[in-house]
């Protein structure tokens, strides 16, 4: 029987991008009643006239997305194929 820990990593990893998704829309609509953005500032991307801590929750979502995928495939190919050692749950 394979150990379901080595899941654990992914569930917090996936928590804490759903919980960086909240955060983009929250930062954007503080902005947006403050008056310092506009909806056409994110026509395109991300205009130069954001606000820094206004872009930081969306780049690190985007980060969240890249190379942390890998973080999952890995875990379910080890749940899937190998017996899970203690060693790998701490790894992951």
């Amino acid at each position: 029987m394979n150990c379901p820990a080595i899941l654990y990593p992914m569930f917090a990893l996936a928590g804490l991008t759903a919980l960086v998704q909240a955060l983009i829309p929250i930062a954007r609509l503080r902005s947006g009643r403050r008056g310092e953005i506009r909806t056409t500032d994110f026509q395109y991307g991300e205009a130069p006239s954001v606000p820094p801590r206004v872009g930081l929750p969306n780049r690190n979502y985007m980060n969240l997305l890249e190379f942390p995928i890998l973080l999952y495939v890995v875990c379910l190919l080890a749940y899937v194929a190998t017996e899970v050692s203690p060693f790998m749950v701490k790894l992951a």
